[in-house]
């Protein structure tokens, strides 16, 4: 064969893998996008707003234009859903708001959804990698956090989390272009202001760091990890400066104490191991032998965890360590351990991102494992979570959710998910053009 043949068909290849470089990513949006509208049609179609949305985040835009983005809510900041909301105040009407803000929502959670497969394709295998960064849209979920600015914070949480975990601990020292690191570190301070997660993760990057011996970097790493603490600081700051504003019942002494007597092992084996698992349906079947159900779960998730491949059995297990943690966090939140908190119920949204580390975990045990047996544990115990989470698939729909209808008083009044409670109301945009 001549030389000119072997360096075309060089070429070829260099091209072809030129092409699934950005064609891959493109699909990956895509396939986000549909499993969304097939998840809330009616959201990508009519528009939705969802409680904070209007009464909080559009209502105190219009009011206090750029300000707006640095008033605490709930604690602390949030920089993403304030900023989406700023923006849009200058350039279209408040009524106008549910579709162009869905769509803002969607595109969000597809470039988190690439953002997640280009990573995870740099050491695992393609259609592990494509599983890997949709997990977020395809895990059990009750549709709370979908498609609304209000729970930006939970589709960002498990960006952050990669991105600080390659930033910090694993990334090597290699010379990168300085655009490429400032968007990062942009990216990371974006990221820790929106929402309570870049706090809770700190913990956990500075273990991380003192592991694999990350500690000094290169100055570049350095001026990332700074910023990084500086937005976490941030966030801490304004949570002890306004924990007074807290509703009492988070603040209640008894319901903190409550949690002491809280029964973990049970919660933890039938919310977080058997119902991610299995549907209601099934569940139901079971009566009191649920336990033993629940216990085997947990037993078949440890198995492929342990038995993962050598170099990412940390990870996996790390993984799940933090999705506990987390959840823990999130139930000592509420103040209310009299209630069961489930993934299908009110209060589904935190568990949005344990579930999302719980299948990553697996997704590393069948990609890594040398076994098998555990290769087919792991994908069995994949497709009964993806069974689970078609069982009930469709998001709620919320009647009126983003329309406008006239009040008694003349003015416009607009309906937000997910009850009457939550409506602002607003100068009709006919009137101002």
């Amino acid at each position: 064969m001549s030389e000119n043949n072997i360096g075309s068909q060089e070429t070829v290849k260099q091209d072809s893998a030129s092409q699934a470089d950005w064609l891959q990513p493109v699909a990956v949006a895509i396939a986000a996008l549909l499993i969304m509208f097939a998840r809330a049609p009616d959201r990508l179609t009519h528009g939705f707003l969802w409680g904070e949305d209007g009464k909080i985040f559009l209502s105190q835009a219009y009011e206090n234009g750029v300000a707006s983005i640095f008033i605490p809510y709930a604690q602390y900041f949030h920089f993403l859903p304030r900023t989406v909301a700023v923006t849009y105040s200058y350039i279209g009407h408040i009524d106008r708001a549910p579709r162009p803000f869905v769509w803002i929502c969607a595109l969000i959670q597809c470039m988190a959804c690439v953002y997640l497969f280009t990573r995870a394709r740099r050491s695992l295998p393609p259609s592990i990698a494509w599983a890997f960064g949709l997990a977020p849209v395809l895990i059990p979920q009750s549709g709370e956090v979908l498609l609304n600015i209000t729970n930006i914070q939970w589709i960002v949480a498990p960006c952050l989390l990669v991105l600080l975990w390659e930033e910090f601990c694993f990334r090597p020292n290699d010379r990168r272009e300085t655009s490429s690191e400032l968007l990062r570190v942009a990216t990371i301070v974006a990221t820790t202001l929106t929402g309570p997660f870049g706090l809770l993760f700190l913990p956990i990057v500075v273990i991380g760091l003192i592991l694999t011996r990350q500690i000094h970097r290169s100055p570049r790493a350095c001026a990332a990890i700074a910023a990084y603490i500086v937005s976490a600081t941030v966030q801490l700051a304004a949570i002890l400066a306004y924990q007074h504003t807290q509703p009492k019942s988070v603040l209640d002494e008894s319901a903190r104490v409550g949690y002491l007597h809280f029964p973990w092992p049970n919660q933890l084996l039938r919310h977080m191991a058997l119902e991610f698992l299995m549907p209601q349906s099934w569940i139901a079947h079971m009566g009191t032998q649920w336990p033993y159900f629940a216990s085997a779960c947990a037993l078949a998730v440890i198995v492929c965890l342990v038995l993962s491949g050598k170099e990412h059995r940390s990870g996996a297990v790390v993984m799940v360590a933090i999705g506990i943690f987390l959840w823990m966090v999130a139930m000592v939140r509420t103040g209310v351990p009299q209630i069961d908190q489930r993934w299908d119920a009110a209060g589904g949204r935190y568990f949005i991102i344990p579930f999302v580390l719980f299948a990553w975990a697996l997704l590393l045990s069948l990609a890594t494992t040398p076994f098998r047996m555990i290769r087919v544990l792991s994908g069995a115990l994949l497709a009964c979570m993806l069974w689970n989470s078609a069982a009930e698939f469709y998001s709620p729909v919320y009647l009126h959710a983003g329309s406008v209808y006239r009040s008694e008083s003349g003015v416009l009044r607009m309906s937000i998910a997910p009850s009457s409670e939550w409506f602002i109301d607003v100068k009709p945009s006919w009137l101002s053009e």
